[in-house]
């Protein structure tokens, strides 16, 4: 399919002739256009690189339908490396080309690294590691974000009919196996072995309020990579914490970290890329505090892990004492119970859950006004509260809380969500309200009643201060609005505590770690020309975002609507493709 993509090409002066500069490729986001990094590739042609922004197929004024990081927009990279260097070859340095992108625009860099070897660099932020456990966290599909996907994607390109098909296949639970074939050849957890073998320096950064590409899967992807690579984990939600760079209005830790790394694996220079801890993390309740980390995983953290008791006719559950052990090899008896199950009905309405989808995140990371359960509205019929597990010395929470359960639900579709709280006593010493820490997810589609079913949730990633005396509070119900639920029916779910079936909460604590203020990289100020131009651009890709959202799915699926870039005098270059 021979198609045109658009494209931008930025220049640096060479200072001496015949000097050679290296190559960074920026891909869009979904939704964007080729504009979305023009005042970031201004800044760093300035520092000594040929940068070149492009509309991936399918988006906005490129031809083609949308891939989604398939084969045709494998093809489209190298395609596009091969333009710069025939077009521009007394200026490149061939053996040094990069690629750069945020969310879809950081999935089409990693594709970049696993199927071109001349990708010599990435730095790929709040992109996707798997696809599928992102669209499908454990069983229970991503509505929100995957809705907005899908809904979005016709008012800025023209997406592939199959993509409103898988996402109604995932919400009714059809055909799963095909979307999750699909996903995986697009998720770079699926392909890192090419990565490895390429030997790209990757840089990945995503953000812990990011609720479409979850932070835990960000550092699988981290662990899986073999090459030169970091990892920053900052406070946002999805591509929030690059927003500083990508505007390019304020000093940024993040593109700041990122030019020194580009830097040091394009040009060689020696600047502590290398060398300076691999691992950052920024602290939920200290901003803007990051936790660095020389290695991971960090030998300091201890996997502490609790037995749950039953709250049998009390009004919550508790956490033995005895059960406070480190992860090992022996087997932790559990106290003796009073009663062997708690049940639970499926309700709507239990006043504990992860907030109203992105506007409790907006409100918890940008104005810090967290997301709250007040334990004493939390109806007993519908959810399970465990109260018991507290540090009078202080501790940093870091990385994924593991919670194990045995449940007997009522019918095969049920849905269980699981909410760990931080709660400090008030003057009374009781603990009236908790502040989210973190949650999970599992939908079960196919359970038989009456039978057990093991449930091996993995919450979402988390760097948190706990500060002396609080307590951590853990709790667990059957519906979040960010997930669709597998039934409308009725049911109840019976959490077991027998000696067959012990469940366990792990939390990943560490007693001290290095923490500093993030240093920030660089702050030259971009020509207020350029400013105007791209938040202009980036205000018009909102704003159709915005129409989107508020027409909502029912509106357009029922009408294709595309939008098209145009092109205008004195445009920058086209990037042709030739015949696949």
């Amino acid at each position: 399919d021979s198609i045109t993509l658009k494209a931008q090409l930025i220049l640096p002066v060479p200072k001496t002739p015949g000097e050679t500069f290296p190559v960074l490729i920026y891909p869009n986001s979904w939704d964007c256009d080729k504009w979305e990094y023009l005042m970031e590739q201004v800044s760093i042609a300035e520092a000594g690189y040929i940068t070149l922004g492009y509309s991936a197929r399918g988006w906005w004024g490129s031809g083609g339908s949308i891939d989604v990081a398939g084969p045709d927009d494998a093809k489209d990279i190298g395609m596009v490396i091969d333009w710069v260097l025939e077009n521009h070859n007394d200026m490149v340095d061939a053996t040094q080309i990069g690629m750069v992108g945020i969310s879809y625009g950081a999935m089409l860099s990693l594709l970049g690294a696993a199927t071109d070897p001349r990708v010599k660099a990435v730095v790929a932020m709040s992109g996707p590691a798997d696809l599928f456990a992102s669209l499908y966290p454990g069983g229970s599909p991503s509505y929100v974000w995957a809705s907005i996907l899908v809904d979005t994607a016709p008012f800025a390109g023209r997406p592939p009919a199959y993509l409103q098909t898988y996402l109604q296949d995932l919400l009714t639970d059809k055909n799963v196996s095909s979307v999750a074939a699909w996903a995986r050849t697009r998720s770079p957890l699926y392909y890192v072995r090419d990565i490895n073998k390429n030997g790209a320096a990757v840089m990945l950064s995503n953000n812990f309020e990011d609720r479409l590409f979850q932070p835990d899967l960000a550092i699988t992807l981290y662990e899986a990579l073999r090459g030169p690579k970091r990892l920053d984990l900052n406070q946002g939600l999805h591509a929030t914490a690059e927003l500083a760079g990508f505007l390019d209005v304020r000093a940024s830790y993040l593109w700041g970290t990122a030019r020194q790394w580009l830097d040091h694996h394009l040009k060689g220079i020696s600047n502590g890329a290398d060398t300076a801890p691999p691992v950052s993390m920024q602290l939920d309740n200290s901003l803007p505090k990051r936790i660095h980390l020389h290695h991971w995983p960090e030998p300091k953290v201890q996997h502490r892990r609790y037995i749950l008791q039953p709250r049998c006719q009390d009004a919550h559950g508790t956490v033995a004492e005895k059960g406070v052990e480190a992860v090992g090899s022996e087997t932790i008896p559990a106290p003796p119970l009073t009663c062997d199950s708690d049940s639970i009905k499926h309700m709507r309405i239990t006043h504990m859950g992860a907030g109203i989808p992105i506007i409790g995140e907006i409100f918890q990371v940008y104005t810090h006004v967290p997301i709250y359960c007040t334990f004493a509205l939390v109806p007993r019929a519908g959810a399970l509260l465990y109260y018991g597990i507290s540090f009078p010395e202080g501790v940093y929470l870091i990385s994924s809380p593991t919670l194990t359960l045995w449940v007997q639900p009522s019918q095969p579709r049920f849905q269980l969500n699981a909410y760990l709280f931080a709660a400090s006593s008030d003057v009374f010493g009781a603990y009236p309200l908790g502040v989210l820490l973190c949650h999970a997810t599992h939908s079960g589609w196919e359970a038989k009643p009456g039978q057990p079913v093991k449930l091996e949730l993995k919450m979402r990633a988390l760097a948190h201060h706990l500060k002396p005396g609080t307590q951590v509070v853990l709790g667990i119900n059957t519906y979040t609005q960010l997930y669709a639920q597998p039934s409308k029916k009725d049911y109840t779910v019976e959490v077991l505590y027998d000696d067959a079936h012990v469940p366990t909460l792990t939390i990943p604590v560490a007693p001290s770690v290095s923490v500093r203020s993030d240093g920030l990289q660089y702050s030259k100020a971009p020509p207020p020309a350029l400013v105007v131009m791209e938040v202009s651009a980036v205000s018009i890709m909102m704003l159709v975002l915005l129409g989107a959202l508020m027409a909502y799915s029912v509106v357009f699926r029922k009408r294709r609507w595309v939008i098209r870039g145009q092109s205008i005098a004195g445009s920058p270059p086209e990037v042709p493709t030739t015949s696949d």
